[in-house]
């Protein structure tokens, strides 16, 4: 099989890395989501990918489905704040460090600057779940736009966050502010 990458580490630097311009990344061979070290520049490649739906610079380089189930809930009974890889803004249901806008703000659904993410319809594919399963008082499922804000977080304060609604990426290196992506 001619031109096929042998390894692992092969194909993510001859088929994502290079073709996305990504001069100064390297990746170790690790599971999918570790031993990734990027520049922020490298990082807003991947998050300008992301934010336009696989596409960067006139190729597809990710399905669009697949960036879809990333960035909605991937089990919405267990855990509204991750979806498959990346952590999401969600309205309650959820563990861990994806941020919770639907407290503390002076709106009825969270911060419109944040909106969480929703599937299109329940149940869905991959779940059962029967609605969106909001908790957080006041919130709801409904959202004028399915543009959730979702983010990829790494150890040592790496963020890349993506903002689909405004074809907006930030990435941070370093970032010890304890509230994560919404501390941004």
């Amino acid at each position: 099989l001619q031109g096929i990458p042998t390894t692992d580490a092969a194909f993510m630097r001859e088929q994502v890395l290079t073709k996305l311009g990504m001069t100064k990344s390297s990746w170790g061979g690790g599971t999918i989501g570790t031993g990734w070290t990027g520049t922020l520049s490298d990082m807003g490649k991947l998050g300008t990918m992301l934010a336009h739906d696989g596409w960067y610079n006139g190729e597809r380089f990710m399905e669009r489905r697949w960036v879809y189930r990333m960035s909605h809930p991937a089990h919405e009974d267990a855990n509204t704040s991750y979806g498959q890889l990346a952590w999401l803004n969600h309205r309650g249901n959820a563990a861990g460090i994806g941020g919770d806008i639907g407290s503390g703000s002076n709106t009825k659904d969270g911060d419109p600057c944040a909106p969480a993410a929703f599937w299109d319809a329940y149940p869905h594919e991959g779940s059962e779940a029967p609605d969106c399963r909001a908790t957080v008082a006041g919130a709801s499922c409904e959202q004028k736009h399915d543009v959730g804000i979702f983010s990829a977080q790494g150890l040592g304060g790496q963020f890349i966050v993506v903002h689909p609604g405004l074809d907006l990426v930030i990435v941070a290196h370093n970032y010890s502010n304890m509230n994560g992506p919404m501390g941004m």
